[in-house]
């Protein structure tokens, strides 16, 4: 049985979030820079103390989910955004568009899919995937689990494969210290064809061909030129340059990182991330750690309050509370390896088995576990209730035309045989028209995923938004549950955003901590 040493473990997350600070403190300065850079070192006086990130504050917010809620099977789309829109106070780009969705009741992963064209490829969510990565250390495909539904949040397609990919590749290198192995089990990851996948093949192809970085640089900006700057797949790829070019030295990979520009913070600090799993925090640079101290800086997320754990302050802190969700997590499911006080012990076929994408329940020629994820809909809604589930599946594009017909497709999976049939209504805004509207459904619940479909119109002077009711009352009851199914009308709303100022990103920071200290 696979497990891992508890203080071997422990050294090697806290190792993650050391690098995490690292690369993020020394990239921090340049985000938004072209490039190429030439940053040897810290550029700024920090005192002990590191620069502020998001790429850490968002972590902790879900870290106070998974001590709430035990471990991450137990968290959902619902808790994913509530914590989101109440917590979470970044107020620029995809974060924006989150926050602006879930008010009007687009909960993930629909949140990241509508009104979200220009930033749903970009990079909030990669930057993100340490936590899912330590809570699954060694288990590459529960960790992309998590990723997709923290992913979703604010990104769909290639910015939730990008996430996928850094999480699978973290989660290895609790395992594995090879960094081309650890590219080609993140790479199995990702879908063949995604851009993702492409711009990473692309840098270590310019590596294996023996080109510079910046040779590579200058490739992988040429690869996503139709992209933009900002944009998931092109620094994905410049995170991979790090790696492969630092070859192994902490250093040498934040700054090669850096140098390639763009997101810089984003870039360095996912591949600190990663050289401080491989290395362990007992084998980081002293002259990279004692710079920045063990002290987290907060930018963009507001305190709990009396009614969630405190944040955490030190990487000490957060390191031994990630630990324990850990620990909750292996015990759980007891498939995962489990963290024990006597030796870490992987077999090769136990490490060779990192290379292959599990199938769930581990059956053979079924679809991977990545394999269903990348087919999952950023357009349907997920409600759990205790008799079972029930998921709206909105079309393609999640907007209703008015005096145009709107499919909704509404399907249910029960978890209790004692409910044996369900009676569907739809409660549909005053002026719009259903074809099965008034009638009412009844649905013998014998078959997995029992469906029904709706035709919906609405009419030429609706509002921007509309909300269609589902009154379910199962077998048994007389009272019935309301779920409230959200529509925006095309061409009725423009989702405002709030962009990061164009001054100093540095001012920026210093401000954002400022006006949260009211808070403390």
């Amino acid at each position: 049985m696979a497990q891992f040493d508890r203080a071997q473990l422990r050294d090697k997350i806290l190792g993650c979030w050391a690098g995490k600070n690292i690369g993020g403190t020394i990239g921090g300065p340049f985000e938004r820079a072209e490039g190429p850079l030439d940053v040897k070192f810290y550029t700024h006086k920090l005192d002990g103390q590191p620069l502020p990130n998001d790429d850490l504050d968002l972590q902790l917010i879900w870290l106070a989910a998974l001590e709430k809620y035990y471990c991450p099977y137990l968290l959902t789309p619902q808790i994913m955004g509530d914590l989101w829109h109440d917590f979470i106070l970044g107020h620029w780009n995809e974060y924006s568009v989150c926050s602006t969705n879930i008010t009007h009741g687009f909960y993930p992963p629909l949140s990241g899919k509508i009104n979200n064209e220009k930033w749903k490829w970009s990079n909030g969510a990669w930057i993100r995937s340490e936590i899912w990565a330590c809570c699954f250390p060694g288990s590459p495909d529960e960790a992309i689990r998590a990723a997709w539904l923290d992913a979703c949040c604010d990104h769909c397609g290639e910015g939730i494969f990008a996430e996928m990919f850094t999480a699978a590749l973290e989660s290895a290198a609790f395992v594995e210290d090879d960094v081309h192995k650890l590219i080609d089990i993140a790479l199995a990851r990702v879908p063949a064809e995604s851009r993702v996948g492409r711009a990473v093949r692309l840098a270590r192809e310019y590596y294996d061909n023996g080109k510079t970085w910046q040779e590579a640089r200058v490739a992988l900006l040429e690869d996503s030129r139709d992209l933009g700057t900002f944009q998931a797949p092109c620094n994905v790829g410049f995170m991979v340059v790090g790696l492969l070019w630092g070859e192994g030295d902490l250093g040498k990979t934040v700054c090669t990182a850096t140098n390639c520009g763009d997101d810089t913070d984003c870039t360095a600090g996912t591949a600190g991330a990663v050289i401080g799993i491989i290395k362990g925090f007992s084998r980081l640079p002293e002259e990279w750690l004692k710079p920045i101290g063990m002290g987290i800086q907060t930018c963009c997320i507001t305190p709990l309050g009396d009614v969630w754990p405190r944040l955490p302050k030190t990487i000490i802190d957060l390191t031994d509370r990630v630990l324990n969700v850990a620990l909750s997590t292996a015990s759980y499911n007891a498939d995962l390896p489990q963290i024990v006080k006597g030796g870490t012990g992987f077999t090769q076929e136990e490490k060779d088995a990192l290379m292959t994408p599990l199938t769930p329940g581990h059956k053979p020629g079924h679809p991977t576990i990545a394999e269903l994820l990348w087919k999952k809909s950023s357009t349907e809604f997920q409600f759990e209730r205790s008799w079972g589930w029930i998921y709206a599946q909105y079309p393609d594009d999640p907007e209703i035309v008015p005096g145009e017909p709107f499919r909704l497709q509404v399907r249910f999976r029960r978890c209790s045989n004692r409910i044996t049939d369900l009676k569907v209504k739809l409660r549909l805004p005053e002026g719009w028209s259903c074809t099965n509207a008034d009638q009412e459904i009844f649905l013998v619940l014998l078959k997995y995923g029992e469906k029904i479909s709706f035709e919906i119109t609405a009419p030429e002077n609706a509002a921007p938004f509309g909300y269609v009711e589902l009154e379910l009352c199962r077998s048994g009851f007389s009272c019935p549950e309301i779920i409230s199914l959200p529509m925006q009308v095309k061409g009725r709303y423009a989702c405002s955003m709030i962009h990061q100022p164009d001054d100093s990103l540095d001012d920026w920071r210093i401000r954002s901590i400022r006006s949260r200290r009211k808070f403390d």
